[in-house]
């Protein structure tokens, strides 16, 4: 990602609607998980919002290629944090009873090979949750700024999730509510810009709150329900207990 990028989603993830409107969510599934206790990590922590949601659930670890980003995050939380990549984890076999991937591994050259790390790290039964951006139709400049090398459909989600080794518990689309416009955005404008800048940008207050209410809408749906379609797309894995770890041995402790 972009430094001005890392810098825009430091001064907005703690009002604006998207970063809020993804916590509501992240914060649904987390609990309908029923974990408590033990240590989680988030990989590819970014500038450490979900390091704080993860916080309240057990002792928190978070990875990030960005030295950027992570100096962010300790201005944050009490987190334990490691300067890494997503395919080479600092951790023991088993070390985890809770792994996230939140727009991780849309980035990556292998995402199953980011996947089989985090299937290594994962204790026996732990959780895996990822979140990546939804449909190649929807590619624009926002996807260049971020370096995503992909897109997904959810049959092609759930098959990165199985060849990791996972038994996926639960997918669905999400960002159900702002499809529609996204899509006659990207759409309208796709050709009319050439800078590789995201769609993040300051909202007003009012709009902001709009938005946020309809992600409160969203969260209480997928309690229970499913969404046929949206902007992105949310995975729940579990590692069989019993399992045998894949992937290579840990750099270290």
């Amino acid at each position: 990602m972009q430094p001005s990028e890392i810098d825009k989603m430091h001064r907005l993830e703690e009002n604006h609607w998207w970063f809020q409107g993804k916590k509501l969510l992240v914060e649904r599934f987390i609990s309908s998980a029923g974990i408590r206790g033990g240590k989680f990590l988030d990989i590819g922590c970014g500038t450490g919002m979900f390091l704080k949601v993860l916080a309240n659930y057990g002792s928190v670890f978070g990875i990030d290629v960005s030295g950027q980003a992570l100096a962010y995050c300790r201005c944050k939380v009490d987190a334990n944090l490691a300067q890494a990549s997503g395919d080479r984890l600092p951790f023991q076999d088993g070390s985890f009873s809770f792994v996230s991937l939140l727009d991780i591994i849309e980035h990556a050259n292998d995402d199953v090979s980011v996947l089989k790390e985090a299937y290594r790290v994962s204790k026996p039964g732990g959780t895996v949750l990822v979140t990546v951006p939804a449909f190649r139709f929807l590619w624009s400049n926002h996807d260049t700024a971020h370096h995503h090398k992909r897109r997904y459909t959810l049959s092609e989600l759930e098959e990165v999730g199985k060849s990791a080794g996972f038994t996926v518990e639960r997918i669905t689309y999400t960002n159900f509510f702002i499809f529609f416009p996204v899509f006659l955005k990207r759409t309208l404008l796709r050709n009319m810009s050439k800078n590789a800048e995201s769609d993040l940008k300051e909202t007003p207050a009012l709009i902001n709150r709009l938005l946020l209410s309809l992600y409160r809408l969203e969260a209480f749906y997928l309690a229970t329900g499913s969404f046929p379609w949206g902007v992105s797309l949310l995975m729940l894995l579990s590692k069989p207990a019993g399992s045998t770890t894949q992937g290579r041995l840990p750099i270290s402790d």
